[in-house]
């Protein structure tokens, strides 16, 4: 881009329209922007069955 220009959109494909999403995050006060822990979760149920779960989880410390 050149300087004088701006990004107006970004298009990401609905590869994931059909999962159900998770996010917490854990931190010491509400205003924190760090967390201390945080996980995330994506699954795909369909007719009461999971057919693919994701999770990832992140720590600030080696120790939560």
């Amino acid at each position: 881009m050149a300087p004088d220009e701006l990004l107006f959109a970004v298009h990401l494909p609905l590869r994931f329209a059909r999962h159900r999403q998770y996010l917490r995050k854990v931190g010491t006060r509400r205003a924190m922007a760090i967390s201390k822990v945080a996980l995330a979760g994506t699954a795909t149920v369909e007719k009461g069955v999971v057919s693919e779960l994701r999770l990832a989880a992140a720590s600030l410390a080696p120790f939560p």
